[in-house]
């Protein structure tokens, strides 16, 4: 038993000598270029350094700028919002508006490096990207009664400044209240706390012939159209459509009358997007137009005209004819779509070629394809009937066969 016991501690001390023989393990090496050893290098130094404090605060809102219109039961609003992020390396949540039941959003835009989202009854920016951000936001308030006035209530989150310019239709509402200051187009409010509050009321039939009779507070708003667009598409057998729309902007009830070109008729009128009976005299057409809301100011007018310029030839002149509106016009884009087997050149007609800029995007009320070539034109402040001309020539190139030899004859 002994002899087993030395035979297994001489056994044990010679292991670590036989070990001791093996070659030794060479170091592990990795080749790197100068350029990542730099950068290593660098890291290594940076986080070394001691880190620099953070932000007091990982956002703030700076601007909340809401401009809003009084309608019969609520408060139209469009909100600018102007906001910084100073956390880095970490999401950061900015509240931006107390949501209710009664608060609706109509627009919401889409923020490079951030979200916009509902979180625990709020509507917040979320990101975790630092640096400032401007976005804009459509918000409908509807208001609840108390008595005969309304009354409409917004939460809003702490801002550096916090505004909402208001304006409304002297002959419809007066404004209840006080901390106002009202100007010539309106009044600014500011918010108490974390709130800002609208009272208004309508005024009485016989407020509104008091208002009608005394002088307004204010200058009437003009009536003006503040920009159009038409869409005018020409067959080969010598067919035209052509869709005007028209962006208004007015208060109340307005006249609004149309001289149209020679040999054009009218197919469809659309007011604030619903289809309209309307009659023709004398080649004019007469309407009468409203904001699609009590209280708003802005309306949309399109329509639908056709006329016959006669079929194409190999080549020739091709005249378009807008009609002259009643109200100034302060700015007109055309976009003509023609049949693709000619070329064309402008040839005259107060409306001038516009080749710098992108059609704006048009939500028709009257859908029609738009097949062909297309030219585009612009005119400003039109008080008259705008018209353009365009000269057109067969387009050769790629439209005729090239010949080869004949096949040859197999009998």
């Amino acid at each position: 038993m002994r002899s087993e016991a030395l035979l297994a501690l001489a056994a044990l001390c010679l292991t670590p000598a036989a070990r001791a023989e093996d070659p030794p393990v060479a170091a592990a090496r990795a080749s790197l270029p100068l350029e990542e050893v730099l950068r290593l290098v660098r890291e290594n130094e940076r986080a070394r350094e001691p880190r620099p404090a953070a932000a007091p605060v990982g956002a703030a809102v700076s601007r909340l700028l809401l401009a809003g219109r009084l309608l019969e039961d609520a408060v139209d609003l469009s909100a600018h919002v102007e906001l910084a992020v100073l956390a880095e390396e970490a999401w950061t949540r900015v509240p931006l508006l107390r949501l209710s039941p009664q608060l609706h959003l109509s627009a919401l835009p889409t923020v490079e490096g951030g979200e916009l989202l509902v979180d625990r009854g709020e509507l917040v920016f979320l990101t975790r990207t630092p640096g400032r951000y401007a976005f804009d936001l459509g918000l409908l308030l509807l208001a609840r009664v108390e008595g005969d006035a309304r009354v409409a209530e917004l939460g809003v989150a702490g801002a550096a400044l916090a505004r909402l310019d208001l304006a409304w239709d002297e002959g419809l509402f007066r404004l209840l209240g006080d901390g106002a200051r009202r100007g010539s187009e309106g009044a600014a409010l500011f918010p108490s706390g974390d709130r800002l509050r609208v009272r208004w009321a309508a005024r009485a039939p016989r407020a509104l012939s008091r208002a009608a009779a005394e002088p307004a507070e204010r200058p009437p708003v003009e009536s003006v159209i503040t920009a159009a667009h038409a869409s005018s598409v020409t067959t080969l057998e010598g067919r035209r459509l052509t869709r005007i729309q028209y962006q208004l902007r007015f208060e109340g009830r307005k006249p609004l009358s149309f001289r149209l070109p020679p040999g054009a008729t009218v197919e469809k009128v659309y007011l604030n997007g619903a289809s309209v009976p309307f009659a023709l005299a004398d080649g004019t057409l007469a309407l009468e137009v409203a904001p699609p809301r009590v209280g708003d100011q802005s309306g949309r007018l399109e329509l639908v005209l056709s006329d016959q310029p006669g079929a194409f030839h190999l080549s020739g002149r091709l005249a378009l004819g807008l009609p002259a509106a009643s109200w100034q016009l302060d700015e007109l884009e055309v976009s003509l779509h023609l049949p693709p087997v000619f070329d064309y050149a402008w040839a005259g007609g107060s409306l001038a070629l516009d080749e710098g800029q992108d059609a704006a995007e048009v939500a028709w009320d009257h859908s029609l394809p738009t097949p062909g070539k297309v030219l585009r034109f612009r005119q400003s402040l039109v008080s008259s009937a705008p018209d353009v001309a365009v000269r057109y020539t067969v387009a050769l190139e790629g439209q005729y066969y090239r010949g080869g030899p004949a096949p040859a004859a197999h009998w």
